[in-house]
């Protein structure tokens, strides 16, 4: 399965950040490498690219980043993931393992703890709508639905098998009219694979 993370293009161990525990009532933790299921059929899909788009605030202050690079609010770096086939991944789908990560993982306010978990496997993923599916209580659905999308979130990049650059190609629309005009874009990717240096 690939895997497609969009603001970088190039992923090295000098920029990766570690995974930790968010503060206060927030259950996603801060660092590792957040990435989306990337079907290579549809160079004109991606859950997180659409998430992206549709929310015109992030999109704005994500795209601030690449002032003075060779990219634009209309050309996002991206690349493409290719794990290990023995990358230990925990998926996380139903309110029985999230039961069991808190109880094996335990940390303040009902949340489990990332960098223990980190001890352990090479990612999380998040399957958020099998998740939602399962879990009743208002609060912990509210947690839940700040993933924004169905998200794998890498605790280290030893699992990956390699990557490849790319790009977001996005047409240019007015922020405003956004909603009514639907926004397009191509995913480009580079066919050179390349692997993470120690």
């Amino acid at each position: 399965m690939h895997y497609l993370t969009v603001g970088t293009s190039e992923i090295t161990r000098d920029l990766f950040r570690k995974v930790e525990n968010a503060a206060g009532d927030n259950m996603k933790p801060r660092g590792g490498l957040w990435l989306t299921i990337y079907n290579e059929l549809y160079d004109d899909y991606n859950e997180w690219v659409d998430y992206l788009l549709e929310d015109s605030t992030a999109f704005y202050y994500k795209s601030r980043n690449y002032n003075g690079q060779n990219y634009s609010m209309w050309n996002q770096p991206c690349s493409l993931v290719t794990l290990k086939d023995d990358a230990n991944i925990y998926v996380l789908d139903s309110k029985e393992k999230l039961d069991s990560l808190r109880e094996k993982h335990p940390i303040a306010d009902g949340k489990f703890s990332y960098i223990d978990m980190s001890q352990i496997y090479d990612g999380i993923f998040v399957d958020m709508n099998k998740l939602l599916c399962s879990v009743s209580d208002g609060a912990m659905r509210s947690k839940i639905c700040k993933f924004g999308v169905n998200s794998l979130v890498l605790f280290n990049l030893d699992c990956i098998d390699y990557y490849q650059s790319g790009v977001v190609s996005i047409t240019p629309f007015d922020f405003e009219y956004a909603a009514y005009e639907g926004t397009q874009y191509k995913i480009k990717i580079d066919d050179t694979k390349k692997k993470i240096l120690k």
